[in-house]
């Protein structure tokens, strides 16, 4: 994960309410654990109980498909400019794909993003990225997928330990697209598909 200098040099230590904070992570997991991941409209709901749980300007969720490109869903805040369409381009999914291949825990967008030459406005407010994985997952095997989280615009910049509270969420994402995925198999196994 991130060195704690560099935490300490692009994020300040505004005050934060660990309560606060436990009461938005937990919010924010019962919400997701009552969702049907077959349905895109929970999907969509759950994406905007995340990026305004978390005061983000964009919230991103990525999924990944057994096979194709990944599935996208975005929520963003205004005056944010969404980026859903370039999201779903060849050069947005090759982005994606980076990203989903980060060992960290989580990293600024903009070590990925300035590679594949993306929108200026994924840079500016900061963005961080969650590739999704379990504790248990070994960093680079694959992932079910990944969040993408950008500060809002005109706020105090978030701190490590805001962002490290995302991780929680994250965890328990890659968890419920993963037992979605096995049930989805079980199912396709039992018809014969």
């Amino acid at each position: 994960s991130m060195s704690d200098d560099a935490v300490n040099r692009n994020l300040d230590f505004s005050p934060f309410d660990p309560l606060a904070n436990l009461l938005a992570v937990c919010e924010v997991i019962k919400s997701i654990r009552t969702l049907s991941w077959s349905y895109a409209g929970d999907i969509d709901r759950a994406v905007r109980k995340i990026g305004q749980t978390f005061y983000a300007g964009r919230c991103v969720l990525c999924v990944r498909p057994e096979f194709g490109a990944l599935e996208v869903y975005e929520y963003v805040e205004p005056p944010t400019v969404p980026i859903l369409n370039y999201l779903q381009t060849v050069d947005g999914q090759s982005m994606l794909m980076s990203c989903l291949e980060q060992g960290e825990d989580f990293l600024p967008l903009s070590k990925i993003a300035r590679e594949h030459q993306s929108p200026s406005f994924l840079l500016d407010p900061a963005a961080y990225v969650y590739p999704l994985r379990n504790q248990t997952t070994r960093r680079h095997l694959a992932k079910p997928g990944l969040l993408i989280l950008q500060e809002p615009h005109g706020l105090t910049r978030w701190n490590s330990r805001f962002l490290e509270s995302v991780l929680v969420v994250a965890e328990y994402l890659a968890m419920v697209i993963e037992c979605e995925n096995l049930s989805a198999i079980i199912k396709n196994v039992k018809k014969g598909g």
